[in-house]
């Protein structure tokens, strides 16, 4: 887990695997590219995990990786995996934004800045889906799922996608013209009297801590001018100045 502190100082990370440092965007970056509707899809075709298959399949892939499994889904002829593809790609180029990216299935995801190479591979490629996956919040618990690799790969590996896109529409709001990053920034603008062009500088972690901040304080204005009122039975509400990174498992659950 990376500490906290560091993520809301909007620094680099280090990946140290391939001896580089993880760009955390901005959200204005964000925006470049195509908003939500390109970072979502493309990290959920990047954390593509051995961990989302079934019992039985994973005694068949016992000598398969993760970074395995996404090169054979970058490999794959199939129309509809064109788009989640190229949005993968483009969340790879605005976490490295000083290098050219480049996809070398079977072997590698090359990095490559003037007479610098390296690259993202089967032995890296997990402690870079842990960083980028902290960067955009994108830990959540209790989730499970049943893939099948074997067989039909291309049309199980759409269908899958397609599913997994559903659910996180359901999750993060509403219509699929709704942009949580907007509606985020539209509340702390009022609610908090800060510009929007400010904002937009915020990284997507920066902007969910303070969110959370802001929810936890609202709730917590709230339900002490209702203690002064006289009013009882109200369940408590923690101090909004509280810890908010800490959780029973490890993984704080922003969207």
């Amino acid at each position: 887990m990376i500490d906290p502190f560091i993520l809301n100082s909007k620094i680099d990370i280090p990946f140290v695997g391939a001896q580089v440092s993880v760009h955390q965007p901005s959200l204005e970056e964000i925006a470049y590219i195509g908003g939500q509707d390109i970072l979502f899809p493309g990290c959920e075709l990047l954390r593509i995990s051995k961990d989302i298959l079934n019992e039985n399949d994973k005694v068949d892939l016992e000598n398969i990786t993760n970074f395995d499994i996404l090169m054979q889904i970058i490999s794959m002829p199939s129309p509809e995996l064109k788009k989640p593809i190229e949005s993968a790609k483009m969340v790879l180029e605005i976490l490295f934004p000083q290098y050219e990216v480049e996809w070398k299935p079977p072997f590698e995801i090359s990095l490559t800045k003037e007479f610098f190479k390296t690259s993202i591979n089967r032995n890296n490629y997990d402690e870079l889906r842990d960083i980028f996956s902290e960067i955009f919040c994108l830990n959540r618990g209790g989730e499970t799922h049943d893939y099948n690799p074997s067989g039909e790969l291309s049309r199980r590996i759409v269908e899958k996608l397609k599913e997994r896109q559903k659910k996180l529409a359901e999750i993060r709001g509403n219509s699929e013209k709704s942009s949580i990053f907007d509606r985020y920034m539209s509340i702390l603008s009022v609610g908090l009297q800060k510009n929007k062009n400010e904002l937009i500088k915020y990284s997507v972690y920066q902007l969910f801590d303070e969110f959370e901040r802001y929810q936890a304080k609202v709730a917590y204005d709230i339900y002490v001018q209702a203690k002064m009122a006289g009013a009882k039975d109200i369940e408590d509400v923690d101090n909004w100045m509280k810890d908010l990174h800490q959780s029973s498992n490890g993984n704080e659950e922003y969207i």
